[in-house]
């Protein structure tokens, strides 16, 4: 899933399984009361990306959450998992991060 514009996804459940999920050049990304889940692929914030979680959760299963560029997350109540995976960040955060 690649997001070179901005979306959003409201009281809803996505899922990525084999793929990853894509946000660059200033796009924007809200999730509002939803969880996303991506299987087997990676999460890239790249070039002033950013992803913002209100009231949702985001995991990533068997793959990389990588964030460049001067990209950020921001969460009012929300959560990022990162499950047998790596976490390579290099932006700001203000938002909860677990790996396990």
């Amino acid at each position: 899933l690649n997001g070179f514009t901005d979306w959003s996804l409201q009281d809803s459940n996505a899922s990525v399984s084999g793929g990853s999920l894509n946000m660059r050049d200033s796009s924007l990304t809200k999730l509002l009361d939803s969880a996303f889940v991506v299987s087997g692929g990676n999460i890239n914030l790249l070039v002033s990306a950013e992803l913002s979680l209100i009231s949702s959760s985001l995991q990533v299963t068997g793959g990389d959450l990588f964030n460049a560029g001067n990209s950020q997350f921001v969460s009012e109540r929300g959560t990022i998992r990162i499950t047998d995976g790596r976490i390579i960040y290099d932006g700001s955060c203000n938002c909860n991060i677990e790996a396990t």
